[in-house]
């Protein structure tokens, strides 16, 4: 079940200072909603999500839009990155 804003705010308030991490692969506003209930920025970040499979991930352009969505809130932001060079892989 998915929350709802205000439970990822309270979360930010945890006694061990534990990052909370939400999902901005979406490219909405959500992080306006979390925001709204005013957490603990210092402990919120967004990060998109990874998808380990070829031709899963996001497009540059969209990448970008999504991301300034949240960096305008003054929110860190976080990436899985793939490489065309790794031995490991799904």
């Amino acid at each position: 079940m998915p929350f709802n804003g205000m439970e990822e705010a309270m979360m930010t308030f945890n006694p061990y200072n534990i990052n909370v991490e939400v999902n901005i692969s979406n490219g909405t506003e959500y992080i306006s909603n979390i925001l709204s209930y005013k957490p603990l920025k210092d402990n919120l970040i967004g990060c998109h999500n990874f998808y380990p499979q070829k031709n899963a991930g996001l497009d540059y352009d969209f990448f970008i839009k999504a991301t300034k969505l949240v960096k305008k809130h003054g929110i860190r932001t976080a990436a899985f990155v793939s490489s065309h060079y790794g031995t490991q892989g799904p």
